[in-house]
């Protein structure tokens, strides 16, 4: 059964996760937590390609993450490629940390289960450095560049208390509505169109 997503002033959607002890990974309740997570990610009336812990009320460093063809299947060749979008396969994260290896700024439209039927465009860093442990326990190491880099900066943002609605930095331009998106073509925008028709 899905966990119900809460609403956009929940305390647990401002705060700082805690990191999980490793000794708690293998344990029936936290197994059963992500199971959900899962399953609230995949739920087709909101089907997600990310979700943070703290989207479920829980303050603990989870993130779960996949992106199938079956999400991209509304974009062409060329908008995949401008992005640098390929299909990532479903991974568990715990105390995820990252460190910035391309400082390139890139910036494109995202979406969030939190904030549903509103997409803003956002400023994210090209390429990163993830550390991690994986919901065997093991710790895991690797890069990740364009998309799936957007991708965790957005989730790992999450567990440090900031979301898409945040005003206390810069990360990108207005919320705009989906049917808004839609009729001013930006899906065909370029990163530097992005920013020059939002001045970021």
């Amino acid at each position: 059964m899905a966990f119900r997503l809460v609403p956009e002033q929940y305390p647990s959607l401002h705060k700082i996760a805690k990191r999980l002890d490793p000794h708690e990974i293998g344990r029936d309740y936290v197994r059963h937590f992500i199971a959900d997570m899962w399953t609230t990610m995949r739920d087709p009336r909101h089907p997600g390609i990310g979700l943070a812990a703290p989207q479920l009320g829980q303050e603990v460093r989870i993130i779960t993450i996949e992106d199938t063809t079956e999400h991209q299947k509304h974009l062409t060749a060329e908008q995949l490629a401008a992005r640098g979008r390929v299909p990532i396969p479903a991974q568990v994260l715990i105390n995820p940390e990252y460190d910035i290896i391309d400082a390139s700024i890139i910036c494109f439209f995202e979406g969030c289960l939190s904030y549903q039927g509103r997409l803003r465009a956002v400023l994210r860093h090209r390429s990163i450095r993830v550390r991690a442990i994986d919901h065997n326990g093991a710790s895991v190491a690797f890069d990740a560049s364009d998309w799936f880099a957007r991708l965790l900066q957005h989730e790992i943002d999450h567990l440090n208390g900031i979301t898409l609605n945040d005003t206390d930095r810069v990360i990108g331009g207005p919320w705009v509505t989906i049917p808004e998106f839609q009729a001013k073509g930006y899906l065909d925008f370029s990163s530097d169109q992005l920013r020059t028709a939002f001045n970021i």
